[in-house]
Formats: C-alpha cells, sequence, structure tokens
C-alpha cells in the first residue's frame, strides 16, 4: 500500500512539473488518463482524487463538454461505491449544458448512469422513466451498445415492479439488436442480457430457459474484463443457478463474485453474495457453513445501507434458520429486517415476514403473537390478491349457478326431493349470511387498525415537529453564546489596548524619565507589546473593508513569521471568486475557527507544515485546514481536544454549517472541514 501511493505521487509530481508549460485543458487531460490507469488496475482510492482534480482543471479551463464527461465517471464511480446521493449531484449538475450538446457530452450515458442511480436507491419509477430518454437519445445518436443497455435496463427494472410481460418485450428489443452479429465490444452487454433474460425466466416458471440463458452468460463472461459488471453478474447467476437445481454451479459463480467484491471493497456486494450463499447452505443442510456466513456478515450489517441489499441478506437468514429448525433466530431475523429503512414500503416483503413470523411464533408456543402476525399477513394478502379473490369468488359464483340447475333437476324428477331441497337451500343462505357477517367484521377491524395508524403518524409528526423546534432554540442559544462572547471579546480587546497597555506606556515613560539606563522600562516595553497583540488578537478583524481571503492570508502570514520552526501554506479556490459576498457572521465565525484551530495546532501538534484552505464552489464555503502533526487526541489530551473543538463545533452548528475532524489510517496528522451554505448567488 505504502508503495503504490509512493507511484502515486511520484506520478502526481511528474504531471506538475511537466505541466507548467501547459495549458490547463492539456493537465487536465493528462490527469485524466492517469485516473483511467489507475481504475485499469483497481485501484480506486486513487482513481477518485485524481478523476476528481482532472474535473476541477476541466471546469477552470471552461471545457463544458469534458467537464460533463467526467461527471459521469464521477457518477458511475460514486454508484459502485454505493454513494448515491454524490453520484446524483455529479450526474444532475450538467444536465441543462448536456441536453443541448447530446453527441458531444454523450448525453444518453449520462441519463443511463442516472437511471442506474435510481434503480439503486429504490425509485423505480424515476429510474424507467431516465433509461426511456437515454433510450430515445441513444436512437437519436445511433448509439447502438448503449441502447442496447437501456433496453437491458428497462427490462430489469420492469421485472423488479412485477410487470414481466413488459420486461420480455424490452428484452426482445435488445435480442434484436445482437442479431447483427457477435461484436467482442459487445460481449459485457450480452452477458448482462442473458444474464437478465434467465432471471426473467426463472420468475416466468421456465427453468429449462432459465438454464440455457444461464450458460450463454457463462460464455460470454469469460472474455469480459470489468469487474463492476462481473461481479453483479455472477451473483445473479448464482441465484438461477440455485432455482434449476445446478448447486455446484450456483457455489461457482457466488465464489468468482465474492473473489471480486472483496477485491474491490465492495460492502454492498458482498454482504448481497453471503445472503445467496446462506440459501446455497441451507439447501445442502450444512448448519455450520450457514453459522460460518452470518458471523462473516456481522461487520458487513453497519457498513451497508442500501435498504434491497440489507433486506435481502435478512430475508436469506431467516429461511437458512427456519430451514435449520431455529425459531427463534428466524424471528430475530425477522425483527431486524422490519427495521430496516424502506422495508415498510414493500408490501410484499411484509407478507412474507408477518408470515414467518406467525410460523416462529407458533413453533415457539407464543400463540398471542402468532395470532397477531397471522392476522397481519392476512390483511396485507387481501390486498395484494385482489385477482386471485375475484377468480376464487367467479367460481364460487359457478358452482352455485351450478348447484341451482341441479336442484331444479332433482325437483322435476321426484317431488319427494322438494324439502331436502329447500332446507339445502337455506342452509346454502345461511352460509352465505355468515360469511357477510365475516367480511363486515374484516372490514371493521381493518378500518380500526388504519384509524390506528393514522394516529400513530400523527403523533410521530408531532414528535418529529418538537424536535424541530428544540433543535432551532438550542440553535438560538448557541448563537446569542458566541455573540456575548464576541462582545466580550472586544470589550477585552479594548480594556487590554486603552487601559492596560496605555498604563503599561505611561510607568515605562516615567522610568525611562527618572532611571534613565534602567533594564526595568525595557521590560515593561516587552510587556506592553505583548499585552497589545494579545488585544489585537482577541478584537474582531474589519470585514467591511477586507474580504475573509485577505484576513485569513494576513493571519496565516503573522503566525508564519512568529512562529519559524512551522511552515504554513494558504491556499484559495478558485482564485477569482468574488470573496466579498460572503455574510459578515459568517466569515467571522470561520475566523474564530481558524484561530483556534491553528492555536491548537501550535500547542499541541508537533508539526512541521500546516495547510488552510477555503474554497468556494455553488452555494458551499468549505474551510480545510490540515497538518502532519501527532494527530487528535479523543481523550482531549492531545490536537484540538477539549473546549476548543466544542467551541469550534458550536460556532459552525450555530450557522446550520457541518464540521467534521478526520485523521489517516495511520494516525499521523489531522483535517478539520467546515462546510457552510451561503444563500448569496456567487455570480449575478
Amino acid at each position: 500500500m505504502r508503495r503504490t501511493r509512493f507511484c502515486l505521487l511520484c506520478l502526481l509530481l511528474f504531471l506538475h512539473v511537466d505541466g507548467r508549460g501547459q495549458s490547463l485543458e492539456e493537465t487536465a487531460a493528462r490527469y485524466d488518463s492517469l485516473a483511467e490507469s489507475e481504475l485499469e488496475r483497481g485501484n480506486l482510492d486513487a482513481y477518485l482524487p485524481i478523476k476528481q482534480k482532472a474535473y476541477a482543471l476541466y471546469r477552470q479551463s471552461g471545457n463544458r463538454d469534458r467537464e460533463a464527461e467526467c461527471c459521469i465517471y464521477l457518477g458511475n464511480y460514486f454508484n459502485a461505491v454505493s454513494q448515491y446521493d454524490s453520484a446524483v449531484h455529479y450526474l444532475t449538475r450538467m444536465d441543462g449544458y448536456a441536453r443541448q450538446r447530446p453527441r458531444e457530452t454523450s448525453y444518453n450515458l449520462m441519463l443511463t448512469c442516472l437511471s442506474d442511480t435510481y434503480f439503486r436507491m429504490g425509485l423505480l419509477d424515476s429510474a424507467i422513466s431516465k433509461e426511456r430518454q437515454s433510450a430515445r437519445y441513444s436512437i437519436l445518436l445511433k448509439d447502438t451498445l448503449t441502447l442496447l443497455g437501456s433496453y437491458r435496463a428497462l427490462g430489469m427494472y420492469h421485472r423488479s415492479t412485477g410487470h414481466l410481460e413488459e420486461a420480455l418485450s424490452a428484452y426482445e428489443h435488445a435480442l434484436s439488436l445482437l442479431a447483427g452479429g457477435a461484436r467482442p465490444d459487445m460481449a459485457e452487454e450480452r452477458a448482462s442480457l442473458y444474464v437478465n433474460l434467465s432471471v426473467l425466466c426463472v420468475d416466468m416458471k421456465q427453468t429449462e430457459n432459465s438454464l440455457h440463458y444461464a450458460g450463454l452468460a457463462l460464455e460470454e463472461l469469460a472474455s469480459v474484463t470489468n469487474e463492476l459488471a462481473n461481479v453483479q453478474a455472477y451473483a445473479n447467476l448464482s441465484m438461477v443457478f440455485m432455482e434449476g437445481g445446478a448447486l455446484e454451479k450456483a457455489a461457482s459463480c457466488l465464489h468468482r463474485s465474492m473473489d471480486l467484491a472483496v477485491k474491490m471493497g465492495d460492502k454492498n456486494m458482498q454482504l448481497r453474495n453471503i445472503g445467496y450463499l446462506l440459501h446455497l447452505k441451507s439447501l445442502q443442510h450444512e448448519a455450520d457453513s450457514v453459522d460460518y456466513y452470518i458471523r462473516r456478515a456481522r461487520p458487513l450489517l453497519s457498513e451497508v445501507q442500501a435498504t434491497n441489499t440489507l433486506a435481502g441478506y435478512y430475508q436469506a437468514e431467516r429461511d437458512a434458520h427456519l430451514s435449520l429448525g431455529r425459531y427463534a433466530e428466524a424471528l430475530a431475523s425477522c425483527r431486524r429486517l422490519l427495521q430496516v429503512g424502506g422495508v415498510r414500503q414493500k408490501p410484499f416483503i411484509l407478507k412474507d415476514t408477518y408470515q414467518a413470523m406467525g410460523e416462529c411464533c407458533r413453533a415457539l408456543g407464543q400463540y398471542r403473537l402468532a395470532l397477531d402476525y397471522m392476522d397481519q399477513y392476512v390483511l396485507l394478502n387481501d390486498s395484494l390478491m385482489n385477482t386471485e379473490r375475484d377468480k376464487a369468488l367467479q367460481e364460487l359464483n359457478v358452482k352455485y349457478e351450478t348447484q341451482e340447475k341441479e336442484l331444479k333437476i332433482v325437483q322435476m324428477e321426484s317431488e319427494q326431493r322438494l324439502a331436502k331441497a329447500r332446507h339445502r337451500n337455506r342452509l346454502i343462505l345461511f352460509c352465505l349470511v355468515i360469511l357477510l357477517l365475516v367480511q363486515l367484521i374484516v372490514v371493521i377491524v381493518w378500518r380500526m387498525r388504519k384509524k390506528n395508524e393514522q394516529m400513530l403518524l400523527y403523533a410521530e409528526r408531532q414528535e418529529k415537529a418538537l424536535a424541530l423546534l428544540r433543535s432551532e432554540t438550542e440553535l438560538n442559544l448557541t448563537r446569542r453564546y458566541l455573540e456575548g462572547m464576541e462582545m466580550e471579546r472586544n470589550r477585552l480587546a479594548r480594556e487590554l489596548h486603552d487601559g492596560i497597555s496605555n498604563d503599561l506606556y505611561a510607568l515605562e515613560i516615567k522610568l525611562q524619565h527618572e532611571l534613565p539606563g534602567n533594564a526595568l522600562a525595557g521590560t515593561l516595553g516587552y510587556i506592553r507589546e505583548n499585552v497589545r497583540a494579545i488585544s489585537h488578537e482577541l478584537m474582531p478583524p474589519s470585514f467591511s473593508e477586507l474580504t475573509l481571503k485577505e484576513i485569513l492570508k494576513n493571519y496565516v502570514d503573522q503566525l508564519s513569521d512568529s512562529t519559524p520552526d512551522l511552515v504554513f501554506t494558504f491556499r484559495f479556490d478558485p482564485p477569482d471568486a468574488p470573496w466579498s459576498i460572503i455574510p459578515q457572521d459568517m466569515a467571522m465565525m470561520l475566523y474564530r475557527v481558524t484561530q483556534e484551530a491553528l492555536g491548537n495546532i501550535i500547542r499541541h501538534a508537533e508539526a512541521t507544515h500546516v495547510y488552510v484552505g477555503i474554497e468556494l464552489a455553488d452555494a458551499s464555503l468549505i474551510l480545510y485546514i490540515k497538518d502532519d502533526g501527532k494527530g487528535y487526541d479523543a481523550s482531549g489530551q492531545g490536537e484540538g481536544g477539549g473546549i476548543g473543538l466544542q467551541t469550534m463545533q458550536e460556532r459552525v452548528a450555530a450557522l446550520h454549517g457541518t464540521f467534521s475532524i478526520t485523521h489517516p489510517a495511520g494516525g499521523h496528522g489531522t483535517l478539520i472541514k467546515c462546510t457552510l451554505h451561503i444563500n448569496t448567488p456567487l455570480y449575478s
């Protein structure tokens, strides 16, 4: 790892030195090429900062086409590491420009990447809408490869929503594009299409066809080098082979996918594959293997945020416990599943979960709970099975009509059987009345539960409103405290400057007059200068005359002159930003945070170099303070510990900003980052 970092630093240094005589755009292109090289090596940690540097240089040079292209790559990266908010940020910021120049900016690719992001976030309607837009632009641009991917993705999205016919239609469009021949550059798309077709055939109960397409997908994957695509493909194929009974092939695919996920550091796919392995090992009745993979999943559960992945894992864990007769463990898995955010918006998962919880409680002798869970299962099942219910009622009507006809025939054949027929009819009518009463009771119970849910929802909203009010109150108190602190600083500064400093000066003059050459007069002068310096530090700078950039630069320069053993670096980005638009209270807060942080570094960090930077981007103002010292000690003995850190956090929170303090894995150095939102437009 150290060798990789060293090589990366050497390459960056080479680019910096070699790029001094080049334009910004040429330097950006070199960074762009280096980032892609790191991606091909699978070095994702190095890829991101280099790609972001290329993006910033393209933006600075005004090359908006390449800037938009970088947004696509960055969005894909954040999709791969499950940081979907960041992916949406990059994939939407150039939308207006890219829509006007679809060919130059690969706008269809931008749309399909954004569709993938929405799908991973569980926003299926948005995903389908963006993918259809991408397909239209791909047709316009005659981009067959991207169009093929759009049809494949649409098939997958429709299958996820249960619209199997629409999914099959999308896959047929994709197959028609492949009919022209086996192009090598389409191997990845062919493999993905065959994988999705095999999964669709599983949903449609076509086992033979699903295994056929899965075999074709394996053949294509042998020539695909894209690890991000392969890790998903092998995982999906493992489920197809499990459904088809080919357990050895399923195990082989799962181990390939897991090896790739571990290599890439993809925690989301690792947890998903463990869920599949639990299903496989439960089919093979290997209890020890089930326990092993459950233990292996535990550290991943706290790091994975994706709802679908967490829900899938807990379902697999539940089913594995049930297959082994572990009802208490299965019940615990169900309860953890219900705690996953977003699961309660997925009725099919809820239905299966309540049914499993009812079975577990019944097996454990908890009959009251079992009845409650089965009631919830019945309610969900009724709402999801309207079609089946209508069909059952229709069959009941047909049987009833048939019975009526038979009764008429019996009446015509024998008058002696008339009484029996009437009695039978009365029984049928009585049963219908009972059935109607039962249905009425079910409706009443359902309405009562619905009303209770509405009352609970209302109570939750009231609690949230109260919490918001408390938060606003705390922020107002913090602001008043900080304003009082500034006023007290100003008062102390004036007292020191106008009072004590002048008194010391008068005493110094008196001593010089009465006792010429006395060393005490020099000492008083030194003390007076220190008092004046302290008063100047306490006195806030004049932001009406200078900008935040100028005041911070002056402050850093003063510290650099007074601490020759410590090297200071100050940067501001972009250089031509309108720093004067920053509100005075925000500038004052950042100035005080910088004072506190640099004071802590000088006193405690034992550092040799300090970096201070401010960045103005869109509607955000960001302050970075980094040193190479011994790091932050949470006990309060190290850099930034104690009241100073708390004061910095309170200052940032008072302006609704975010404050973070982080450290490298080796424990050396500290990075402080403050982010504030600016309501004033940067460029009018």
